[in-house]
């Protein structure tokens, strides 16, 4: 007891003597502001160094504000760009060929190029408005990015039904060995009944008959080479049925649109690559 007795009352002696020298301090230096107007100077009362705290700020990097930074994926910037670019040819390829002038088909021209353009940044803008809570704009950009959509996919769809068109038409005119055998027989037996047939008998009859079946025979061959006129869906018809085990049978029909809506659809989607390519990285 006597030990803990002793060390209360140092430190008791010490604090008084902390405080009253303290006390000292401040009295001493609080008396009135001294002006020398002589010299025009500002006597201040100063403090004792041990009165002062120092302040150490502390930064807590947690509540420091976290900026998000924009960000792009260069190859897919690099890639939706060029789609967009053959977005942008295939709608002004298009609107030129519609035009009946060559000044129509300029005007044409210059409009499928600007809409389409429009409609490759707008996507991006469109996003932008949503995430700063414009939702007025936002609507409206959406009203004007399906229109133009729509524009471009109606352009996208000519410009491939009539491409696929004339390339199914070529190969399935083309001159296989098979029609050609049917053409040269169908040509002899014309030539033969237009002889024998000047006085009709049983022979003109007989080559009329041969005549109509070597027809038949031309239709057929040239069947068989409008149907293997586009290899790709026919293919692709036998691969799924295959694959399925005889569960799906798609027709080549099918096929056909499936293939005229990817072709008209994946053009037109570069804004949308455009918008994907950002990304946010958020740091202070």
């Amino acid at each position: 007891m006597s030990n803990k007795t002793a060390l209360l009352r140092r430190q008791s002696r010490k604090y008084s003597e902390f405080r009253n020298r303290n006390i000292q301090v401040i009295e001493h230096n609080d008396s009135p502001l001294e002006t020398d107007f002589q010299n025009n100077t500002l006597s201040v009362p100063t403090l004792h160094q041990e009165l002062v705290p120092v302040a150490i700020p502390v930064i807590n990097s947690k509540s420091l504000p976290i900026h998000p930074a924009k960000l792009r994926n260069i190859p897919l910037v690099i890639l939706a760009y060029s789609l967009g670019i053959v977005g942008i040819g295939i709608n002004g390829w298009f609107s030129y060929s519609r035009g009946s002038t060559e000044v129509d088909r300029a005007i044409f021209l210059g409009l499928g190029f600007i809409l389409e353009a429009i409609m490759f940044y707008l996507p991006t803008q469109t996003s932008n408005l949503w995430k700063g809570k414009r939702y007025g704009s936002f609507l409206l950009s959406c009203f004007v990015c399906v229109s133009l959509f729509v524009f471009a996919v109606t352009n996208s769809l000519g410009f491939a039904s009539v491409n696929l068109q004339e390339v199914s038409t070529a190969r399935a005119e083309r001159i296989t060995p098979a029609v050609s055998d049917a053409s040269r027989k169908l040509d002899t037996l014309t030539a033969s009944r237009a002889v024998e047939c000047v006085k009709r008998g049983d022979k003109c009859r007989q080559l009329e008959k041969e005549e109509q079946l070597a027809l038949e025979a031309l239709r057929e061959a040239r069947e068989k080479v409008s149907a293997t006129a586009d290899p790709q869906v026919m293919s692709a018809a036998r691969l799924v049925s295959w694959v399925s085990l005889g569960r799906y049978n798609p027709s080549v029909d099918d096929f056909t649109m499936l293939r005229l809506l990817l072709l008209t659809l994946l053009p037109q989607l570069g804004g949308l690559v455009l918008m994907l390519s950002q990304r946010e990285q958020a740091f202070p």
